[in-house]
């Protein structure tokens, strides 16, 4: 018979060692194997706990709008502490001889997550509140951007951003975007949806390239690099939702030290810092001068509460774009950034 202590601290595991720690331990373990599903689990848990008010919007959503994907034993409607409670339960079983049980129901959790973030794009789509920063209906460099969903199941986690096609069935975005993420989605300016292929990954410069077979998207132009005080538009899909563009001053531009996504490694990067309010899902989205031409991709926001955020430069992304047409073959995505 299990020891109740045991089993309560092997579920607050990640509480005690951290999820940084866990997954340098299990995270690389296959998915067949018993460390590799239990670290699912436990990336399931930690990613509900950080974020419990959205995770439950988008389980209730999920469940409204698809009530026979409910997950046995969640309290209705559910809220942050009803989730994370959940989650450490479905962890209890699996220590308690119900592991077939417990991965069941991991599964449906997930699946419920995953269709209430579409209802909730969905609605916001339709809604179409048309907020202050949005552009207004017509600007011709929209039509060239696009949203990026995709399930990373080695993290237990939907991930999301933006993107620009430059060429008609070829997006450049992110790779901390894509990364693990083995059947992303893309969904163009007129909410067409397609399916995607990773055929290029540079997670030194955090680059990628999709393949969309068949598309025929508008393309934004590679325009000339920045300087120091020039004006320009972000525009992408921020958290997820509808399209939107916000102003951006450069405030600098050249060579940094930047970090690989995956090992951490720096190598010299040309980027723009730029004063722009960058949101989480601004990530892969162009960087667009006066003459709508693609000027640079978002990649980070700045720590801290001022509103700045970082680009890869014309000149970062240029080979990529070059290149990009000719890009073909599908490529691995790579292990994915847990809280990505």
């Amino acid at each position: 018979e299990e020891d109740p202590e045991v089993v309560e601290r092997l579920v607050g595991l990640v509480r005690e060692l951290g999820v940084e720690t866990l997954a340098e331990l299990w995270a690389d373990a296959p998915p067949v194997s018993l460390a590799g599903a239990l670290w699912r689990l436990y990336a399931l848990q930690e990613a509900t706990a950080r974020d419990g008010e959205r995770w439950a919007a988008w389980y209730r959503a999920g469940h409204a709008a698809h009530a026979a994907r409910a997950v046995a034993g969640a309290v209705e409607p559910p809220g942050p502490d009803e989730l994370r409670r959940l989650t450490d339960t479905i962890l209890t079983g699996a220590y308690r001889s119900e592991i077939d049980v417990a991965f069941e129901r991991a599964g449906a959790y997930g699946r419920v997550v995953a269709l209430g973030q579409v209802e909730h794009a969905a609605a916001a789509e339709a809604a179409d509140p048309a907020p202050a920063e949005t552009e207004p209906a017509g600007v011709p460099a929209e039509a060239a951007v696009v949203r990026l969903t995709g399930t990373a199941a080695q993290c237990g986690q939907v991930q999301s951003g933006s993107g620009v096609a430059v060429a008609p069935d070829r997006v450049l975005t992110n790779a901390h975007v894509v990364l693990g993420v083995d059947a992303p989605t893309v969904t163009d300016a007129q909410r067409g949806v397609h399916d995607a292929r990773i055929v290029h990954l540079d997670t030194a410069r955090d680059l990628a390239v999709l393949a969309l077979d068949g598309a025929d998207l508008p393309v934004m132009p590679l325009g000339a690099e920045l300087v120091g005080g020039e004006s320009a538009l972000v525009m992408g899909h921020p958290d997820g939702g509808p399209f939107a563009s916000i102003p951006a001053t450069v405030q600098a531009v050249g060579e940094v030290p930047l970090g690989d996504v995956v090992t951490g490694a720096a190598s010299m990067v040309d980027v723009y810092t730029l004063a722009a309010d960058i949101r989480h899902g601004y990530s892969g989205g162009p960087v667009v001068d006066a003459a709508d031409s693609l000027a640079g991709l978002v990649f980070a926001r700045a720590p801290g509460a001022d509103p700045v955020g970082y680009a890869l430069s014309a000149d970062s992304i240029a080979p990529a774009v070059a290149a990009a047409p000719g890009m073909s073959a599908t490529v691995p995505s790579g292990d994915c950034i847990p809280g990505a």
